[in-house]
């Protein structure tokens, strides 16, 4: 799974800008485990970063299929679009 944006520097020195109207409207209604997924894909796709559901699910601390939920959830409210990359496979990347 890859997650796009730009430039390749040091994950720890970079900063990930997110919009205000994601802090005001989406994210208090948002679950909390939703905001990391969103946040922790906003910092991969930051530096052109790739990884698995499982590794990003290992990151965060919770399950594969939560990760899951939070993608279907944001994609659902228009912040990010999954974009599959095998014929009828189960396999996407995250464009944000």
């Amino acid at each position: 799974m890859k997650y796009y944006k730009s430039s390749n520097c040091d994950i720890y020195l970079n900063d990930t800008s997110v919009e205000n109207i994601f802090i005001c409207e989406f994210m208090p209604s948002a679950e909390g485990d939703f905001v990391k997924v969103y946040l922790y894909g906003r910092l991969l796709a930051g530096i052109g970063k790739e990884a698995t559901m499982k590794k990003f699910a290992s990151q965060l601390g919770i399950s594969e299929s939560r990760v899951l939920a939070a993608f279907e959830y944001w994609e659902k409210n228009g912040l990010i679009r999954r974009v599959y990359t095998k014929d009828g496979g189960e396999d996407f990347d995250i464009e944000y």
